[in-house]
């Protein structure tokens, strides 16, 4: 009797591809798939040699796996304080020795919400390098646009404010973020392992960062998942994408439970960035694995 207990808590457990979602159009091939992380600094040359291999190669999807919008970082230490409503970023703005109102000082949440927006926005302005990161990379977003091109991003640990849930409760109370995703073509993934389906037999799955600390490689959740009865559906049929690499070959950057869950199931591919200077493929625990960390000379191809 436990034994099929025990069994039908692992099916209930499966993640199935029919459950996949599908936020694309269904008709995208691997070949028609451009992979790339770690931009940094997105200036009018990146985005040329973007734009020129995007249309050689007729990209229907782009895929970014974190470090896009590493400007970002500059304003994470507000945005924590924002997300655990301390008093440290109240003070900026407000005299909270005034504030002994439970209800007006929940009101206040939604306006400094407004506050660090504004005030973001004017430092993007007077900052040049800033500015015109977000200028080229909405004209990326323009061009992918109007040549019916998806995207799909994954953040980094210098963009982990764009992770799913994160990005998308930030910008209802910040605008000035949301003008940097909110598009119909582009798609951040709400959860870790959520699954897309790109054609019948072909998926993508993959990983947000959700820090810019020193343990940005650490995922306890994907340890338990691995270590629990689920399972996936047919890995082979999957692309998995994150922006930190297993153990296998990056002992300091890469995540130990990124290389368990590729020992216990076996990707069609993975896609990874984070190490600098790095663009080759390998094995990790019989997965192919490629960097696609942008590099301006190689133009970051991923065959």
């Amino acid at each position: 009797m436990k034994r099929i207990l025990k069994l039908l808590k692992a099916i209930s457990n499966k993640m199935k591809l029919s459950e996949a979602s599908q936020p694309f159009f269904t008709d995208i091939n691997e070949e028609e798939m451009y992979f790339i992380s770690d931009i940094e600094h997105f200036t009018k040359e990146i985005l040329q040699i973007i734009k020129k291999e995007i249309k050689e190669r007729k990209i229907k999807l782009v895929v970014l796996a974190g470090d896009i919008l590493s400007f970002l970082t500059k304003y994470s230490e507000f945005i924590k304080l924002f997300e655990d409503y301390s008093l440290p970023i109240l003070d900026l703005f407000y005299n909270t020795s005034k504030i002994k109102d439970v209800n007006k000082f929940h009101i206040s949440r939604e306006a400094i919400g407004e506050q660090i927006s504004d005030y973001i926005s004017k430092d993007i302005k007077k900052n040049k390098g800033i500015k015109n990161s977000v200028k080229y990379f909405k004209e990326f977003l323009n061009f992918c646009k109007t040549n019916k091109i998806n995207v799909l991003y994954y953040s980094g640990n210098h963009d982990f404010l764009m992770d799913g849930e994160r990005i998308r409760y930030l910008s209802d109370q910040m605008p000035i973020l949301k003008d940097l995703f909110d598009f119909d073509h582009v798609y951040i993934p709400y959860n870790d392992l959520e699954l897309i389906q790109l054609n019948k037999d072909l998926f993508v799955m993959g990983l947000h960062t959700h820090s810019d600390e020193t343990n940005c490689n650490e995922y306890p959740k994907i340890r338990e998942f691995v270590n629990s009865l689920k399972s996936i559906e047919n890995p082979e049929k999957i692309i998995f994408v994150s922006h930190i690499p297993g153990k296998f070959k990056f002992s300091k950057l890469g995540s130990e439970e990124i290389t368990l869950l590729k020992k216990r199931f076996k990707f069609k591919y993975h896609y990874h960035g984070h190490c600098k200077n790095y663009h080759d493929e390998y094995l990790e625990e019989g997965v192919p694995t490629r960097s696609v960390h942008f590099n301006d000379d190689l133009s970051n191809a991923s065959d």
